[in-house]
């Protein structure tokens, strides 16, 4: 199951440099940096300007189970960290 994602970086409303980390944090505490689509490459301190987008691929076995996925931005000295509580279906 695929879940869609975009982050974008702006600077006074104008792309912006920025590098990125996505993780997993499990049901029971564990983090886990998270894959760069269907590839093996993970998605910490990735460079991007202005929009990124990617999916998350949730294996059958997460279904019905709460992840956070927790987003960390940085772009010159700001740095942002999101939330999301997701939990798989179908």
């Amino acid at each position: 199951m695929h879940w869609p994602y975009t982050v974008r970086a702006t600077e006074a409303g104008k792309p912006a440099a920025a590098r990125l980390t996505v993780q997993i944090v499990d049901p029971i505490g564990g983090v886990h940096a998270a894959a760069r689509g269907s590839s093996t490459k993970k998605i910490v301190n990735w460079p991007f300007r202005g929009v990124f987008r990617d999916y998350l691929v949730w294996p059958a076995e997460s279904r019905g189970l709460r992840f956070t996925v927790r987003v960390t931005v940085v772009a010159g000295r700001q740095k942002r960290v999101l939330k999301y509580v997701v939990t798989p279906r179908s």
